[in-house]
């Protein structure tokens, strides 16, 4: 049986593609880069460890996560209307909370960010638990899987790139790969990790939750053999 639901936030719980995108060619014009990245270039190399792009887009080695942050905070902060919760989000994880699931964030974004946000949508009471800045993604799952005594086949994970439904089936999950026009990652890239189910919507959600429950209850051994 499904007991928990851990998100990605950036793409997933709320729509900021784009937004997110200009805040890096914010931080490479701060950082005086060769070149500015190309937008398909950067959603292929979407990734918890963002410091390994700007790496390779000729940010100076020197230049801590500190200080990029910096930049990309303020200038999102600037910025802030141009990304919104999805429209979906705030009924879909009320609903899984009085649904009686534990709900988490799993996320790299900053702390700063990701928390007036949600303090913003009036949820911060609706989550159990938010792991900020969470890189290596995997670490901060089997944390999240601890703190909230779960076990890895009770918990749905929702990520919209490669990388993070990887380390979702890593770390044991039942991975959902998000599949929205607007996810960061691109959609052949997140069905190549090969996630258990994929959605387009967050609402789709409730569909394989009833999926994977009545499952169980017709086979018991259902979680543990998938």
């Amino acid at each position: 049986m499904i007991r928990g639901i851990f998100f990605d936030f950036n793409g997933c719980l709320l729509d900021d593609r784009g937004l997110t995108f200009k805040s890096v060619q914010e931080v490479c014009r701060a950082f005086k880069t060769s070149k500015l990245p190309i937008f398909e270039e950067w959603r292929r190399s979407i990734g918890s460890n963002y410091m390994d792009f700007y790496r390779s887009a000729g940010v100076d080695p020197q230049v801590t996560a500190k200080e990029l942050n910096a930049v990309r905070n303020n200038y999102v902060l600037s910025n802030w209307r141009e990304a919104q919760l999805r429209s979906d989000a705030v009924s879909v994880v009320t609903r899984c909370k009085n649904e009686g699931l534990k709900v988490a964030i799993v996320s790299a974004e900053t702390n700063r960010l990701l928390i007036r946000r949600i303090k913003g949508a009036g949820l911060e009471k609706v989550f159990d638990a938010i792991y900020t800045d969470a890189s290596p993604k995997k670490a901060y799952l089997d944390k999240a899987l601890k703190d909230l005594q779960l076990l890895p086949e009770e918990v749905l994970f929702i990520e919209d790139t490669a990388e993070g439904v990887r380390a979702g089936r890593e770390a044991g999950l039942i991975t959902v790969g998000f599949v929205n026009d607007t996810s960061f990652g691109f959609h052949d890239d997140i069905r190549k990790a090969k996630p258990r189910w994929t959605i387009a919507e967050l609402s789709e959600i409730f569909v394989v939750i009833n999926y994977v429950n009545l499952a169980s209850r017709i086979y018991p051994d259902y979680l543990e053999r998938r």
